[in-house]
């Protein structure tokens, strides 16, 4: 049995021969340093003594994909059929619109004389009623998530998970009793604060995220990982796009709550029988709140260096901007193309968003696969938001269909994002600080939702009736904000690098002639 590694394509098993510590050692590294060896020691020791536990790699990655696709499929469709919903009851309960789902939207509203006015009136409630939603689900989230990553850094990535897919479950048998019973839209509070209480999607993304940098090692490599999972995310919520227009066309809103439901049933399913544990080494267990507290603001305000806690507060802020960008679009766009000038039925909504994920995500996974032979990683980060931009602007000048047609067009890879931003982040912290890292980064998540939602549903409400585009060309500044925070980024970072490359040099230097001084008072005193 080799000490040092032994590897096949179905198990990552690893075994570590530790370097032997001494105090002279110690002494060579410097201060900044120090922690982050400390814990690459401890690391090292604890499985020295311990064969690391086997983790079915091929099993892993397939017991996550199906679970993440059953859970996205099922809350990615929980956005554009709540929107729908939203827009059918508010327009029948209050303005005697009974809208039909075969039927186009705007073509119902000309039995009265200013048709324009109703619609923007309804719009403006639906836009009103999913962002406090969104404040019942997010704002719950935000504290919840605190506590997960410390946690699943404790107790491990399974146990953790499941809390915020049973959260779910309560979400989807809410709306599914709404809408069944034609319950007043309140109750629909209930289920979006359970599912914000037990963590709710970002709970679910940062967990998933410490699976995958429990089983990956290069930043390469973690950017690539995690473009495979967006390219899972992404398909299913293409999937989610297209069944759930044509379902509520074909008989209302009741079926895709059920299918919702069953799916989110399905994923816990599949995580408790088949997704095994990858956290192989524990850390240390502790009561104190305020422990797990320090250790997700540890990247930021306590550990290592003036440069490294510059550059995880910059990368924080990268993908903060980044999340403000994408999670509020979906209802906006939904809202835009329901009304005038596009009139868009549910299966073309869903034809579309499905054939913009599809285009995306692909070129997204394609574009970071080759480019990274050329480019680093930052690099391509700005690049896919020069996408983005053309993609907003295009879509907020747009008064026809074709010109919709061009937004996943001109941003084709600008999924790439998420993905690098994370994987930037990931490999700068160590092997038992990626569940930390990553509830950091699910508050960041959460709270952006909420900022997102706010920002761009008041943006939206506001334009109506002057230039319902302008929503889009904010989104656009704030990915030209996002490629200069990048560019700074990879300043910072080829810095940090060189100084420490400098600082081991020194080191290098210091201990080669601690040696030779300790070797000639050997040979004096002899």
């Amino acid at each position: 049995m080799s000490p040092k590694g032994v590897q096949n394509p179905n198990f990552e098993t690893t075994y570590y021969n530790p370097v032997p510590w001494t105090e002279e050692s110690r002494d060579t590294i410097p201060n900044e340093n120090r922690m982050a060896d400390t814990e690459k020691r401890e690391y090292s020791e604890k499985d020295s003594l311990l064969e690391v536990k086997k983790i079915p790699t091929t099993h892993a990655w397939a017991a996550l994909g199906v679970f993440m696709m059953c859970y996205n499929t099922a809350f990615m469709a929980l956005i554009p059929v709540t929107t729908q919903y939203l827009y059918y009851r508010i327009g029948e309960d209050k303005y005697n619109y009974t809208n039909h789902t075969h039927e186009i939207p705007c073509k119902k509203e000309s039995n009265y004389s200013n048709s324009n006015d109703v619609s923007f009136e309804i719009q403006k409630e639906v836009s009103s009623l999913s962002l406090l939603l969104n404040y019942a689900s997010s704002l719950p989230a935000i504290l919840t998530c605190l506590p997960y990553g410390t946690l699943s850094d404790h107790i491990g990535r399974k146990k953790v998970v499941l809390i915020p897919l049973f959260g779910a479950l309560g979400r989807t048998l809410a709306y599914l009793f709404v809408v069944k019973l034609r319950l007043d839209l309140d109750y629909l509070y209930i289920g979006s604060f359970i599912d914000g209480i037990c963590g709710s999607y970002h709970a679910v993304s940062m967990v998933t995220a410490s699976f995958i940098a429990d089983v990956t090692s290069s930043a390469s490599g973690h950017a690539l990982s995690f473009a495979m999972i967006e390219c899972i995310l992404i398909t299913s919520t293409s999937i989610a796009s297209l069944t759930t227009g044509y379902l509520i066309e074909l008989d209302g809103y009741f079926y895709p709550t059920v299918i919702m439901t069953s799916l989110v049933f399905i994923s816990i399913i599949v995580v408790i029988l088949f997704l095994p544990e990858t956290l192989r080494v524990k850390a240390k267990t502790s009561k104190n709140p305020l422990t797990h507290l320090k250790r997700i603001l540890g990247f930021y305000l306590l550990e290592g260096t003036v440069l490294r806690k510059a550059l995880f507060k910059l990368g924080m802020f990268m993908f903060s901007l980044n999340i403000l960008i994408s999670i509020g679009r979906s209802t906006i766009e939904t809202l835009y193309q329901l009304s005038h000038p596009f009139c868009w039925m549910p299966s073309k909504i869903g034809n579309f968003s499905a054939i913009q994920s599809f285009v995306q995500i692909s070129c997204s996974i394609l574009g970071l696969k080759v480019l990274r032979k050329w480019l680093v990683l930052e690099h391509i980060g700005m690049l896919a938001l020069l996408c983005a931009v053309g993609g907003f602007v295009i879509e907020g000048f747009a008064t026809s269909d074709w010109m919709l047609y061009l937004v996943p067009v001109l941003g084709l890879i600008m999924y790439a994002v998420t993905p690098i931003t994370r994987a930037l982040l990931s490999k700068m912290a160590g092997p038992t600080e990626q569940g930390a890292l990553f509830a950091s980064l699910s508050v960041v998540d959460a709270a952006c939702g909420i900022l997102s939602f706010t920002l761009y549903s008041t943006v939206y409400m506001h334009t109506l009736d002057f230039y319902r585009g302008s929503v889009f060309f904010v989104m656009a500044g704030v990915c030209v904000l996002n490629i200069g925070l990048f560019f700074l980024f990879k300043k910072l970072r080829e810095l940090h690098e060189m100084r420490e490359d400098i600082q081991k040099s020194v080191d290098k230097q210091n201990t080669k002639q601690d040696f030779d001084d300790k070797t000639l008072q050997s040979l004096c005193n002899c």
